[in-house]
């Protein structure tokens, strides 16, 4: 995790300078979609994360974990946005989920390998010390491929 952490300020600095090469490559747009209760989820677009170039670099992406905070369910639904700083999600994240949501939720650990499965990744901008991304795909996540869930406070 260290060596993945330690290499994603250089990254954005280089792709900020027009390298494509490294791990943030073409700016992918994802157009709008519909949450379950209707609403409309807004457009986004940002860098692709290029999670073969890891290999490169000696970063196993099966080794580098990323988190979510969620409710809990036995039915696979949409689980788009992760982080690298397991911390965003135990402290961050005020706005989007409400004191009594938190009391129900729970914190998703799953691999940088099985998250990027569902149409790759692109950088998200939510997350202050770690690597933020988002599901390209529009597919569904089934919480028992994570490797934990931790109960969230």
């Amino acid at each position: 995790m260290s060596k993945f952490q330690n290499i994603i300020t250089p990254e954005r600095q280089k792709r900020w300078d027009g390298d494509m090469s490294g791990l943030f490559g073409d700016k992918i747009h994802i157009a709008e979609t519909t949450h379950a209760n209707g609403k409309i989820r807004r457009a986004e677009s940002d860098y692709k994360i290029n999670v073969e170039y890891l290999k490169t670099q000696g970063i196993d992406p099966s080794q580098v974990l990323f988190f979510r905070v969620t409710q809990p369910t036995d039915k696979p639904k949409p689980e788009y946005y992760w982080t690298s700083d397991y911390f965003e999600t135990q402290k961050g994240l005020t706005r989007e989920i409400s004191s009594k949501q938190r009391k129900t939720s729970i914190i998703l650990v799953s691999s940088l390998d099985v998250i990027n499965s569902n149409g790759g990744l692109i950088q998200d901008i939510n997350d202050d010390n770690g690597l933020a991304v988002r599901q390209i795909g529009t597919g569904d996540f089934d919480q028992n491929m994570t490797s934990a869930k931790i109960k969230s406070s």
